[in-house]
C-alpha cells in the first residue's frame, strides 16, 4: 500500500504540484488527488513505479510498510 503521507511530504520537499506529478507520472490529476485522499490505496504495481519515478525515489520508499512504523518508532526514542 502506497504511504499517502509519503507522497504529500515528497510533493511538498520538492515543491511539487498534483498536476506537476500528473504530467511527470502519465497519471491524471484526478487520480494523484484520489491517492493523497486515501480513496486510492491499493495501486497496481505499474502505478506505483509511475508515481515513484515521478517523485524521484525508489517504489519501496512509497510504501507503507509496517517496518518502516516500527524503524521510526525506534529511532524517534
Amino acid at each position: 500500500m502506497v504511504d499517502r503521507e509519503k507522497v504529500a511530504q515528497l510533493m511538498r520537499e520538492k515543491g511539487l504540484r498534483v498536476t506537476d506529478v500528473a504530467l511527470r507520472s502519465g497519471l491524471s490529476s484526478g487520480h494523484i488527488c484520489d491517492i493523497l485522499s486515501g480513496r486510492r490505496r491499493n495501486l497496481h504495481a505499474v502505478t506505483t513505479y509511475r508515481l515513484a519515478k515521478a517523485l524521484e525515489v525508489s517504489v519501496e520508499e512509497l510504501l507503507h510498510t509496517r517496518a518502516r512504523e516500527e524503524e521510526n518508532a525506534l529511532a524517534s526514542r
